[in-house]
């Protein structure tokens, strides 16, 4: 008699792939008949599948002292996050998971500031605990369980890119905050890339809403728990845009897989209001060891990689412009995205994709793209083919 189901995972056997793969390579998946699929849509493990010097970190780390007491790969890790950062951040927290760094980050800005409410964004992620939940702009992530947290005001993210755009919606933001709120946001919480759907906004827009939130005594918090560790192609997107938040969230591709994310701070709690920072395992000796094999991958040679295949992807989506039905390619290193007109549209080519074996994300009527960091110009080029093969 067959067992109880206990997956709860929606992804299973997505786009017309199988629900278990037996191999894996690089950018490639191979499934027990012997088909192969290239990852377009991989966020955690970004230096691929069987990765041979990662696997020989954990190994080497594994072999070593493993207690909960500080390891040298701890801080190890709290060196490069300094060095990366250009020594910005006076103080880290390490954590498991991204819901678990927003929520401290929360706990962290209500306790420097002294104030309740928070602000985030439409479309937004976060997470998936309670709080980080209700803070997501997502509407699936929240509609049906219960009631929403207090104090959480939520305002909309800018569309495009353009200072028009970026204008406007930072006075929707302060209209919003002026009539609905009670004037006392501790931080603004803001994806520089939104991880739905690899949507950006423009350094123009956050510069204007970094001066506001310091106007107002807020912090800003970026979360980069998609986007950091080299994803647009340098370490953090922060540094692309000029600005420097408050805090910085870090996570998935932190760990290539295992469980770490990271809460960097400008300014921590004074000691004796530390207790947010006891307990835990985000400093496991695993997934310490795992952050600084991906630091050491990206310094010799994979982030120059992700400058080079995300310009290519980013060439290759250029030339859907054309298409009447394209609405807008968008992208920075191997983050990108095309929204396409109508849902027709990319139902179509969504399923062509998966015909074609390539796994790719889909929100709305926008297909984005975030491949291991590993990904080939030529995977690129197929990716490219059967894009411009399904718009017809």
């Amino acid at each position: 008699m067959a067992g109880p189901d206990f997956s709860f995972d929606l992804l299973e056997g997505y786009q017309g792939a199988p629900k278990h793969f037996v191999r894996g390579e690089k950018a490639h998946h191979f499934a027990a008949d012997g088909r192969e699929y290239v990852d377009f849509n991989e966020m955690r493990i970004v230096l691929g599948q069987n990765n041979r010097d990662f696997n020989e970190a954990l190994v080497r780390a594994l072999e070593g002292d493993t207690s909960d007491h500080r390891s040298a790969y701890e801080a190890r890790l709290y060196d490069l996050l300094a060095a990366k950062t250009g020594g910005i951040f006076e103080a880290c927290f390490l954590t498991s998971s991204g819901s678990e760094s927003v929520e401290s980050a929360v706990r962290i800005a209500k306790k420097l500031t002294g104030r309740s409410e928070l602000i985030t964004f439409w479309n937004s992620i976060h997470g998936r605990t309670w709080l980080s939940s209700c803070m997501s702009g997502v509407k699936k992530r929240k509609v049906g369980y219960g009631q929403l947290a207090p104090g959480i005001i939520h305002v909309p993210y800018p569309k495009d890119t353009s200072a028009e755009t970026s204008e406007k919606c930072l006075r929707e933001i302060k209209d919003i905050y002026d009539n609905g709120s009670a004037h006392d946001a501790a931080a603004v919480f803001v994806e520089p890339c939104q991880g739905f759907d690899n949507r950006f906004a423009s350094g123009y827009f956050l510069k204007g809403l970094a001066d506001w939130c310091h106007e107002q005594g807020m912090l800003l918090v970026f979360d980069e728990i998609q986007c950091g560790m080299g994803r647009t192609g340098s370490y953090f997107l922060y540094q692309q845009l000029g600005i420097e938040p408050d805090m910085l969230l870090l996570g998935k591709a932190l760990g290539n897989g295992l469980h770490i994310s990271a809460v960097l701070m400008k300014k921590a709690p004074e000691f004796r209001d530390r207790a947010i920072f006891t307990g835990g395992s985000g400093n496991d000796v695993l997934a310490c060891a795992a952050a600084c094999e991906v630091f050491r991958q990206l310094d010799e040679g994979l982030l120059d990689h992700v400058k080079v295949a995300g310009a290519c992807l980013l060439g290759r989506l250029r030339e859907l412009e054309g298409s009447p039905k394209v609405r807008e390619v968008r992208g920075r290193g191997l983050s990108a995205a095309v929204e396409f007109t109508d849902p027709a549209a990319c139902d179509r080519v969504f399923l062509a994709l998966g015909a074609k074996g390539l796994l790719a994300g889909r929100s709305g009527n926008s297909i984005f793209f975030k491949p291991p960091y590993v990904v080939s110009e030529e995977d690129i080029d197929m990716l490219g083919a059967c894009l411009k093969e399904a718009l017809g």
